[in-house]
Order: C-alpha cells, then structure tokens, then sequence
C-alpha cells in the first residue's frame, strides 16, 4: 500500500501533476530550508546581501535569455514552405485513416488513439489460436493475444478516467514498448518457417502494422507534448522573470541609498524578503517543468534499438 501510494506521488511530481502545484511545493521547501538556516544577521551585516541579489539578477537574465532560445526551438518546428506543410497534413490524414481504419479521421488525440488501441485489441482477440497445431507456439501467441488485449483494455480505462488532454493521452501510453511486441511477432513469424497457417500469418502481420502505427503516434504525441511544454515554460519564465529581475534590482538601489551601519528598518527588510523569494519563483518553476520534460524526454527515442 505504501509503495503504491509512493508511485503515486513519483507520478504526479515527476508526470501528471500541474507544474505550478509542484513549483509551490519546491518554493516551500526552499523557504523552509531558508528559515531554517537563517539567523538574522543579514540585517546587521548587508554585504552578503548584495552578491545574492546581484546573483539572482544575473540568473533570471539568463533564463530569460533560455526563453528565447526555447521560442527559436519550437518555432523552428512550424515552420515550412506552403507545399510542405501541405504534404504534411495528407500524410497526417492518411495515417490517421491507415491507424483506426476509418475514413472518418479522428482529430482529436485521444479519441485517435482509443479507436486505434480498440482496433488493436479487436484483432489481437481474433487470432485464429484454433488453427495452431504446436502447443507451444500456441502458447506464445495466446500469451501475446491476452497481452494484448489487457493493454488495450488499460488504455481505454485510463484515457476514460482522463479529461482528454494530450498530457493524458501521452501519459497512458509514455512506458509502453511497442517495439517488444512488434518483435516478438516478428520472431513467431520467422520461426515458423513458413509452417504457419495463412490466416494466423496475415493476423500476425496485421497487428506488427498496428503496433508500429500506434508506436509511431505515441512518438508524435510525446513530441507535441514536449513541444507545448516548452511554449509555457518560456512564458511562464518571462512572466515570473521579468518582475523579479526589476524587484531585484530595485531592492539593490534601495539597500545601496541606506547608511552602511544603518540596520534594516522593517519595511526594508520586508522588501528584501520579497525580492529574495521573487528571485527563487523562476528557478523553482524551471525546475518543475524541467522534471516533466526530461522524463517525457526519455521515452522520445524510436529506433531500432529500444533502450530500457
């Protein structure tokens, strides 16, 4: 019970949970780490004062400057010549109706994908496993077949519980390895020696295609996601970044125009507090979404070579 609810929790930190819920937190850790280790002579003795907040400048410049470079990133994805963008969007049809099977192309992400993942578990159930006779090859297809059918099953549950976000769709699906199954067909097939029935042989190699297609959808929708992910975590940093660089800066010409022995009255103090923890929102909201985007990023490979 204790593991599980810790995979929970990992999940939602790491995952599903909304990245300014998870900056909250790392700012609350962070302003208890402060409290805790603080003693109150900064008030008596400001030098250290002012290479934090000339710090803390320096490194919300620098985010800021990340931000335009992550828009650079993603906006070097869109863009394209009219006839490009025009095969793009043929192609993304024709694979769209070549997944479900359907001439009725399913725009919205999750709907694509439960109607391709039902597909997939309608077939891998109607293997024809009566027309095997060696029970052993009749056990790694049936194994396969319920394998199958179980994931199908689990996918179509969880985009259901879901409100259908592509974070959703993209998180049912992030640690499947089609790749496994689509070897394994490969293997059955290939050690049949062409002793397999015609019927199973065409099922088999049905579902190998259905496996790549949803293999290549599940890479494309990780890409969108990161691509999105990227697009809001360059506003939020300007949105957070730009105030605290201006509040930073303004709480060093205030504590410069003080007496060098003059203690902090409180409103310089509570000014000082506030420019300290504005300078922390970028990073801990940079933080919180780079946990998101580097572990989507793990699962963004689809190569021949399927690493763990």
């Amino acid at each position: 019970m204790i593991g599980l609810a810790l995979g929970r929790a990992r999940r939602w930190l790491f995952l599903t949970g909304a990245r300014w819920q998870v900056a909250v937190l790392f700012f609350g850790a962070v302003v208890a780490a402060f409290l805790a280790v603080s003693d109150g002579t900064a008030a008596a003795n400001r030098a250290p004062l002012y290479y934090l907040f000339g710090s803390l400048i320096a490194g919300n410049i620098t985010l800021i400057t990340v931000v335009v470079s992550i828009n650079q990133l993603v906006l070097s994805r869109d863009f394209g010549s009219p006839r490009e963008l025009q095969t793009e969007i043929r192609e993304t049809i024709a694979f769209h109706q070549a997944a479900t099977g359907e001439s009725a192309v399913p725009l919205d992400p999750a709907e694509f994908l439960r109607e391709s993942v039902r597909q997939l578990g309608t077939d891998a159930d109607a293997l024809p496993l009566d027309q095997l006779d060696d029970p052993e090859r009749a056990t790694a297809v049936r194994t396969l077949r319920d394998r199958l059918t179980r994931h199908a099953v689990i996918v179509i549950e969880r985009l259901a519980a879901s409100d259908d976000r592509l974070l959703a769709v993209v998180s049912s699906v992030l640690s499947v390895r089609y790749l496994e199954s689509i070897h394994e067909i490969r293997s059955l097939r290939a050690s049949a020696d062409d002793d397999l029935p015609p019927t199973v042989d065409r099922a088999l190699a049905r579902l190998a295609v259905e496996l790549e297609y949803l293999d290549i959808a599940r890479y494309y929708f990780i890409s969108m996601v990161l691509q999105q992910e990227l697009s809001r975590l360059s506003r939020v940093l300007v949105y957070a970044g730009l105030p605290a660089i201006v509040l930073a800066a303004g709480t060093l010409v205030h504590l410069a125009q003080l007496e060098p022995d003059a203690a902090l009255s409180f409103g310089s103090t509570v000014l000082v507090a506030g420019a300290l923890l504005s300078g922390i929102v970028p990073i801990v909201l940079l933080g919180s979404y780079v946990l998101r985007i580097s572990t989507i990023a793990r699962y963004v490979s689809i190569t021949p070579f399927d690493a763990p």
